[in-house]
């Protein structure tokens, strides 16, 4: 004897897959904020213990920066077509009053104004300069001219207070504004 299997109705899936989706998005985040404090962190490990070769710290953080990286970047597609989805879902819910809407900004000391008071901005001309020093320390490592100068070590110095600068304000401004903003969408 057979039964029948009872479909489940589309009002109870309905939360299941909000959850999968938030959780993707979350995993995605997560991974990024794992690998950019791991970098900060074996960056910060390799300047207090010197160089190293073989330290089982570092080589373990810069594994879990590697791997957190690559998994992040993987979950990257996924992670922002459901974030789209979600901001087009939540879009649509809102019933729009008169009340809500805003009139168009006017002048650029409006829109400018609105750029620099958005904290996700904010952190992203903070990190510019620093990711300009990565770029930097990559042309003063690249062309060492002479043997015994001292551009390969400017250069490491460059690149490590690139990777701390920028680490910083992706963990601690950038990535928790933007967690912010996805779990206040309902």
């Amino acid at each position: 004897m057979t039964f029948a299997k009872a479909e489940t109705p589309a009002s109870t899936l309905r939360p299941r897959v909000l959850a999968a989706s938030c959780t993707l998005i979350y995993l995605h985040y997560g991974l990024l904020w794992v690998a950019a404090a791991a970098c900060v962190a074996a960056v910060i490990g390799r300047r207090a213990l010197g160089e190293v070769e073989g330290s089982p710290v570092l080589s373990a953080l810069f594994s879990v920066a590697f791997y957190s990286a690559a998994y992040g970047v993987s979950l990257f597609p996924v992670a922002m077509i459901l974030i789209g989805a979600r901001m087009m879902r939540t879009v649509s819910n809102r019933t729009l009053v008169k009340k809500d809407i805003k009139e168009p900004l006017e002048t650029p000391r409006q829109i400018v104004r609105m750029f620099l008071e958005d904290p996700f901005m904010i952190g992203t001309l903070i990190s510019t300069p620093f990711f300009m020093l990565l770029a930097a320390s990559q042309l003063v490592r690249v062309q060492s001219p002479v043997e015994g100068s001292r551009r390969e070590q400017i250069g490491l110095i460059l690149q490590d207070v690139g990777i701390l600068g920028s680490g910083a304000a992706y963990c601690f401004i950038m990535l928790p504004t933007l967690i912010l903003r996805q779990w206040r969408m309902k």
